[in-house]
């Protein structure tokens, strides 16, 4: 608004959408598209992620160390890209596009009940809509808890953690009811359970790489140090990050690292449940292909449970079988995701899946952006 007050014939946009939610970020385009046929400015936006351009539907300058390696509509980019590095940089959207009848583990092994949720109540549900949760993630399988920042997904999942109360029910976590355990079973059934999130704060900055990645170990294994050592260093050959010093404090490191990190610790931890937040949060599009291609890997080779937490549909369906939405603190609609794309009971779920569309709902607009 501060910007369109100045009349501007040219805007600057430092990719304003990247921080924001699929659904979020395309309602801003629409609406940055709508001002700028009506107002007629030309604009130039600074993209760190593909999917900006993709929801822009502009015309693409693509930059490596300070060049421009290779230009075009973003549509032609996206089907023939000439350039080792566009291809990269294109192939987290491909692929996500390409995963809706596909999705990870779906011909994974599928064991018994891992987690079992009876006749819960949130503490934070409307009691207009406090209807009691049933369900359950066996071994194996996978759920995506999909909202927007305050619908209640964090909630639920701090629950099924044992970190907040129920108002009513029971969770059940390998056949013990959490509810019953004290603090220090509770923090022993924790080591279970591998966190990968879009906070890297979640790290402990005073702590080296080889002390986050074997801290699991230590704690959970008492393994003799060689042994340690031995997965520890596998665990960061596996994530690509053997080659830097391992006693560099976690402060010094990229997003990207310190995301590789957490799959590293994920990995030496052998976890029954991975719980993925929001994973792929500030990172460019390079950095999210190999981060997906990571815990793609993570749930092939270990087997645990995935437990997603996402606002986006498109990283949901890449990922898991099933999903819960929520919106106000309360679950509006579930079931398998592949029923949810095709016909969506809500009319909020429905906006989060057509936010994942690859252009804005009103068509190819009059004036392409540049990129």
């Amino acid at each position: 608004a501060a910007a369109l007050a100045q009349s501007p014939q040219l805007l600057l946009a430092d990719d304003p959408l990247t921080q924001l939610t699929p659904s979020h970020a395309r309602a801003y385009a629409e609406v940055l598209l709508a001002e700028q046929k009506k107002h007629n400015f030309a604009m130039i936006y600074a993209a760190q992620n593909v999917e900006s351009a993709k929801l822009l539907n502009c015309d693409v300058a693509v930059l490596k160390n300070g060049k421009i390696v290779e230009q075009g509509p973003v549509a032609h980019l996206m089907v023939k890209p000439q350039q080792a590095y566009t291809q990269a940089l294109f192939r987290v959207v491909a692929s996500r596009a390409k995963e809706v009848a596909a999705q990870i583990g779906r011909n994974a092994s599928r064991g018994g009940a891992l987690l079992q949720v009876r006749n819960v109540k949130l503490v934070s549900q409307p009691k207009s809509s406090r209807e009691p949760l049933n369900f359950e993630l066996r071994r194996g399988a996978s759920l995506a808890l999909i909202g927007e920042k305050g619908s209640g997904r964090h909630t639920l999942a701090r629950v099924l953690l044992g970190l907040d109360p129920v108002a009513t029910g029971q969770v059940i976590f390998d056949l013990v009811d959490i509810g019953i355990l004290a603090e220090p079973m509770m923090a022993h059934m924790r080591r279970r359970v591998a966190f990968v999130t879009g906070d890297d704060e979640a790290l402990d900055s005073r702590m080296t790489i080889y002390d986050t990645v074997a801290e699991p170990l230590r704690a959970n294994l008492h393994a003799p140090r060689d042994v340690m050592a031995q997965n520890r260093d596998a665990a960061l050959k596996r994530v690509g990050l053997a080659a830097l010093d391992g006693n560099t404090g976690v402060a010094s490191l990229s997003i990207f690292d310190k995301r590789r990190l957490q799959v590293a610790r994920a990995i030496v931890s052998a976890p029954s449940l991975v719980v993925v937040d929001e994973p792929l949060r500030g990172l460019d599009a390079f950095a999210q292909s190999v981060i997906i291609d990571l815990l793609r890997t993570l749930r092939e080779q270990e087997g645990p449970a995935l437990l997603l937490i996402t606002s986006d549909f498109g990283l949901a369906r890449a990922f898991c079988d099933d999903a819960m939405v929520f919106k106000g603190g309360a679950v509006i609609e579930r079931g398998p995701i592949p029923a949810m794309l095709r016909a969506p009971k809500e009319l909020h779920t429905k906006k989060l899946i057509d936010a994942v569309a690859a252009a804005p709902a009103n068509g190819l607009p009059p004036a392409p952006a540049q990129v």
